[in-house]
């Protein structure tokens, strides 16, 4: 976690948010609302394709601009 006065070079690497993990995360946020989903730190396109490829496998809308 970013510490108040830190900066990104101070976070360290988390192999927990693997692109299924982050996924799950991502699902929980559209339950609660969200309309919009994106990635910042450690997020690869890898797990932008793995969370792509869940909601087509659940018929979940995506938007396209």
């Amino acid at each position: 976690t970013l510490q108040p006065g830190g900066t990104v070079k101070d976070l360290e690497y988390r192999p927990e948010r693997n692109p299924e993990a982050y996924t799950a995360h991502a699902l929980e946020w559209l339950k609660l609302g969200a309309t919009i989903v994106g990635g910042c730190c450690e997020i690869t396109p890898s797990h932008i394709r793995h969370l792509h490829d869940t909601l087509v496998d659940r018929n979940i809308p995506i938007a396209s601009f």
